[in-house]
């Protein structure tokens, strides 16, 4: 089971800022499309192995990339399981 974390990161977005918590997992083997901007990050949750495969729409370029620590203080995501 992970634990995926999504933040709007496009400050043009009318949803910039907001926060939203995705399991995925055997029992919820779903897809989540992750558009430009949208920051993003997982945790692997309970005792089984996991497994996460990135498709992308384009070949890999470093200069894309950007990396945000995942107790970033303008982000306060919460990484307890979030119980919905």
């Amino acid at each position: 089971m992970l634990q995926v974390a999504l933040v709007d990161l496009r400050t043009e977005s009318p949803t910039f800022g907001d926060r939203n918590t995705v399991y995925i997992g055997a029992l919820r083997r779903w897809q989540v499309l992750v558009p430009p901007g949208i920051g993003h990050g997982y945790k692997v949750i309970g005792a089984d192995p996991a497994m996460l495969v990135y498709l992308t729409d384009r070949f890999y370029n470093p200069e894309d990339e950007g990396r945000i620590p995942y107790d970033d203080p303008q982000i306060h995501y919460d990484w307890e399981t979030q119980h919905k």
